[in-house]
């Protein structure tokens, strides 16, 4: 199911009708996942038709930032590529950038729509998938998988407030028909 994933990057070349994606992703999420993070962002738009993503609401892991940092580093834009397969994302007011490695993509859960039947459904797609794809809504009709991005801060430049060598994580949810939203309840972390 990474496919789609994978394609971001050739976002011309996909043919799914997907408009702005954007999501509040407070609500669901588990604990902070296990690394060494600068900033959680709970907020994550996708929008493929445009090539875009961008990540909003932004605060320090731990501690608090001044009110000129809270501004420069409320939020940061990339391509819809660059936080599934990596790349860089621009601070808005600051203007520095975060680059992020290339993700290793796992893909923990799986929930079929009701009266999925092969091909079309967790069985055939995702064989591994050890539970339902947790923070991701039913499908009607297909199959929905919880895909896990995990990777690292491999550059900076800028006003910006990752560090070299933080890890990254997001989670995004990827129906059998080629549509990506957030996962509900999942921070991003860098």
């Amino acid at each position: 199911m990474k496919r789609a994933l994978r394609m971001c990057g050739a976002v011309a070349a996909m043919a799914v009708p997907v408009s702005v994606m954007s999501f509040a992703l407070a609500g669901t999420a588990s604990a902070q996942p296990p690394g060494s993070y600068s900033v959680v962002c709970t907020k994550l738009s996708i929008n493929l038709s445009a090539n875009t993503s961008e990540v909003k609401k932004c605060a320090p892991a731990s501690g608090s930032w001044t009110s000129a940092q809270k501004k420069e580093y409320k939020d940061a834009t990339g391509g819809a590529a660059s936080l599934a397969t990596g790349g860089s994302v621009t601070w808005h007011s600051g203007g520095g950038t975060t680059t992020i490695s290339s993700p290793v993509l796992t893909e923990p859960g799986c929930t079929n729509g009701k009266g999925a039947t092969a091909p079309n459904n967790c069985a055939t797609a995702d064989p591994t998938a050890t539970g339902p794809a947790t923070g991701c809504k039913a499908p009607k009709k297909g199959y929905v998988e919880l895909v896990v991005a995990n990777g690292t801060v491999t550059a900076t430049s800028g006003v910006q407030p990752a560090k070299s060598g933080d890890d990254f994580q997001a989670e995004v949810c990827e129906s059998s028909t080629g549509s990506i939203t957030p996962a509900k309840g999942a921070d991003v972390y860098m």
